[in-house]
């Protein structure tokens, strides 16, 4: 009789197993769905993410010729200004070497500074008013009062 109690509880405990392997086994495939719809979630957001970094980096090669066709133009406008200044440089040295000099240091062509204070004080003064149109100031208009309030 002990052997048939045995034996009893063993197709008990093997019908528990059983029935605890079978739940375990549901619970695994729960798990692993839930898993896998995670993971394609994951890989949406993944692709959606490179998807991103490309039309950043397609932005950003784009900006970059902007800024080197700027750049460029810049370079080109400074190199004009450097060959305008070295033809204005090479004009005042020509300038410089075709002027005689005086004995003094001085430009013949330029007027001694006696000269330039005849010629101003041959100049009409301000206050002859021959040729100079009256100021504005010299006749006061009238204004209308402006109207008070009630």
């Amino acid at each position: 009789m002990v052997k048939k109690i045995k034996k009893e509880e063993k197709v008990v405990e093997n019908k528990n197993t059983e029935k605890l392997l079978f739940e375990n086994y549901l619970e695994l495939q729960k798990v692993l769905t839930t898993l896998a719809v995670n993971i394609d979630s994951l890989s949406k957001r993944i692709d959606k993410l490179v998807g991103l970094f490309e039309q950043s980096v397609k932005t950003i090669a784009e900006k970059d010729f902007q800024e080197e066709t700027k750049n460029r133009q810049v370079q080109d406008k400074l190199e004009m200004l450097i060959n305008q200044n070295k033809i204005i440089a090479q004009g005042v040295s020509l300038i410089h070497e075709g002027v005689p000099e005086t004995p003094s240091g001085m430009n013949q062509y330029m007027p001694e500074p006696n000269q330039i204070i005849q010629r101003t004080m041959e100049r009409p003064s301000p206050q002859s008013p021959s040729g100079y149109q009256k100021s504005i100031t010299e006749q006061p208009q009238r204004f209308n009062p402006l109207p008070t309030r009630p």
